[in-house]
């Protein structure tokens, strides 16, 4: 091993013990590295704000390739963001280099829960969790929608380990995320373009999926295109679709719903099918309220 090698090794090293040694506060839910600017950890109650781990760019750089490397994902200047489940287990990950972060690399380091989570840790009225049990139960589809970190994904896998277990589930991620946590369970996740390949998008897993015969299909959540494939797929008989979408209301969901009407989606006869439920904005995690679209 050469000094320069040895060096970059040990710093590695340090950064990825640093980080270790944050998480074994179990209150620390996030980790953020702002480039050399400044480090924030966020736990339930509180933020914290420390200096950087990195004290220039280049070295913050080559670290976020390196760590991208371990975990199997691309990240360079053709394709400048990435992250996923570790695999390793227990967090998930997300980074962003330059040309599209200009200031230097970004950071994301998250505890993940879902592996842990049951049912029970969410703030659920007994009306409430009634309502999805009765929708789910008839084989109808879902979205569960709420703003950034109000829990949308940790109560959707929540609802797959407590209904789903012995159930061909097809989860569908653009990053991988969600963990298998049954043999029958499979995972698609989106294939990025590259030098080679035009790649897999989300859409096209989606589309592929459906012809696996699975009782239920699981998409991450709903950003672009496979909004559309989701709705195209309750129209056309495939009922048993759940998913998260970054939605605070009705209002917001509909319309968007709404804009797909110009495809030519008959969606008379998903409002029919198709169900909401939305997190809690405030307090601990949860749900705020369940309605039905045909009711919207």
């Amino acid at each position: 091993m050469s000094s320069n090698q040895k060096e970059e090794f040990l710093r590695d090293d340090i950064v990825a013990n640093e980080m270790i040694r944050k998480f074994e506060d179990s209150s620390l839910n996030e980790l953020f590295i702002n480039g050399i600017h400044c480090m924030q950890l966020k736990y339930f109650d509180r933020s914290e704000q420390l200096p950087s781990l990195f004290s220039d760019n280049s070295t913050l750089l080559d670290w976020v390739y390196e760590f991208s490397d371990t975990q199997g994902a691309r990240l360079d200047p053709h394709f400048p963001a990435n992250g996923g489940f570790m695999s390793q287990g227990g967090f998930r990950w997300h980074a962003v280099v330059p040309p599209l972060s200009p200031d230097g690399a970004v950071f994301c380091l998250r505890r993940s829960r879902f592996e842990s989570l049951e049912l029970l840790d969410f703030d659920c009225s007994v009306e409430h969790l009634s309502q999805v049990f009765e929708h789910l139960e008839k084989g109808l589809p879902i979205i569960v929608c709420g703003s950034t970190g109000t829990g949308k994904s940790s109560f959707l896998c929540a609802l797959l380990k407590h209904l789903y277990l012995n159930n061909r589930v097809v989860i569908l991620e653009s990053i991988n995320e969600i963990p298998l946590l049954s043999k029958l369970w499979i995972k698609l996740v989106a294939v990025p373009p590259g030098l080679d390949s035009p790649g897999v998008s989300l859409d096209r897993a989606l589309s592929e999926s459906l012809r696996l015969s699975p009782e239920r299909y699981v998409v991450g959540e709903l950003r672009g295109n496979e909004l559309l494939n989701f709705l195209s797929a309750i129209e056309t008989g495939h009922f048993g679709g759940l998913t998260t979408l970054h939605a605070t209301d009705e209002h917001q969901v509909m319309r968007r719903l709404n804009y797909l009407s110009k495809n030519n989606i008959e969606l008379r006869f998903v409002y029919e099918k198709l169900a909401l439920a939305f997190m809690k904005e405030q307090g601990n995690p949860g749900l705020a309220r369940f309605t039905l679209t045909k009711d919207c």
